[in-house]
């Protein structure tokens, strides 16, 4: 959970998160879509291209937990006071106002009759594999099960956003988007 009495950005690009055997993304739960909400926070890890999709959660309210994902043994994140935000903001939400993304990229929105909805990012860069990209891909936190779920398969990885190579001039690729 966020410590401080005050809001935590996950991405303010200046290196304020460390982290160590962590998926560059956080998790918070939105009871409003019965779905977990993610963002990245790959801004934080050095590598400077932090795949911000818009739309996504980029605060932390006072208090409020967020799940995170280890990718191996001595996993550890550590944010400094300089990560601290003073905004106002609705707990528990999204940001109101859409981020401009440095990535390419097609986002898919899947809702159903009870108004709750889930969303999927595809992008395309030169960086861009058929692996994980840590903090580029993003891993699926499957929500309730009154809610949808759009993810696609990579792998062995189950993804809410995918990170592919580049696409040639008048190539087409197929990318198999999953719902349930």
């Amino acid at each position: 959970a966020n410590p401080f009495p005050s809001g935590l950005d996950i991405n303010p690009g200046d290196g304020s998160w460390t982290t160590t055997n962590v998926e560059a993304s956080a998790w918070v739960w939105d009871h409003t879509q019965n779905n977990y909400r993610y963002g990245s926070i790959a801004a934080n890890n050095g590598s400077g291209n932090g795949g911000n999709y818009p739309g996504l959660f980029r605060y932390i309210a006072m208090g409020q937990g967020i799940f995170i994902r280890t990718t191996g043994p001595d996993a550890s994140l550590v944010w400094n006071t300089s990560a601290r935000h003073h905004l106002n903001q609705d707990p528990y939400k999204k940001n109101s106002e859409r981020e401009e993304s440095i990535l390419p990229y097609v986002m898919l929105e899947a809702s159903n009759e009870l108004s709750f909805s889930d969303i999927a990012f595809i992008s395309f860069g030169e960086d861009g594999t058929t692996g994980f990209e840590n903090g580029l891909d993003i891993s699926k936190l499957f929500g309730g099960v009154t809610a949808p779920q759009l993810y696609m398969v990579n792998g062995e990885y189950q993804l809410s956003a995918n990170y592919l190579a580049s696409l040639e001039e008048d190539e087409t690729r197929v990318v198999p988007l999953y719902y349930r």
